[in-house]
């Protein structure tokens, strides 16, 4: 005679199916966070580019700034050792060429900690993706796992019977 499936049965059987609800979820998330780095890459990527564009003009016009004012010291240079103007003058013209220099060399300094800088930030991101992708495979495996085990359960909770 068959009767029902006791409780000490069922409850485990639940609590798995809650498991497997809840790992669901967790899968569902982390695909989602995975999708969020894949944006923030590409977003990086695209400030990256624009960053170094942005630093690049910079740095064409300091450089023709700089190209100027080494002109305008060589010609001034030619004038003070002539004897055509005085050395308060020529000083500073060698400070606004020197200034220039700097100003250059800070520029080239900038565009290459700027894609340092962005190339950091895209590689902690890649390698966040990856961990997250490689969490997903191992909750996707666990999934497996415990909708194996409900199965399992299921059929064996379908083969008790109390005999009077």
């Amino acid at each position: 005679m068959n009767a029902s499936v006791p409780l000490n049965l069922v409850l485990p059987l639940k609590r798995l199916a809650e498991q497997i609800d809840a790992k669901g979820k967790s899968i569902a998330a982390k695909k989602q966070k995975a999708q969020a780095l894949v944006r923030q890459i590409s977003a990086l990527q695209s400030a990256l580019s624009n960053k170094i564009n942005q630093t690049k003009a910079k740095l064409e016009a300091e450089r023709i700034r700089f190209q100027n004012m080494e002109n305008q010291f060589e010609r001034n240079k030619k004038l003070f050792e002539a004897g055509n103007i005085p050395l308060t003058k020529y000083q500073e013209i060698e400070y606004k060429f020197q200034n220039a220099q700097a100003e250059y060399l800070n520029v080239q300094i900038e565009l290459d900690r700027v894609e340092a800088e962005y190339l950091d930030k895209i590689s902690k991101a890649e390698s966040e993706r990856s961990n997250t992708e490689a969490e997903i495979f191992e909750a996707q495996a666990e999934l497996a796992k415990l909708r194996n085990e409900y199965a399992n359960m299921q059929i064996r909770n379908q083969q008790y019977q109390i005999v009077a």
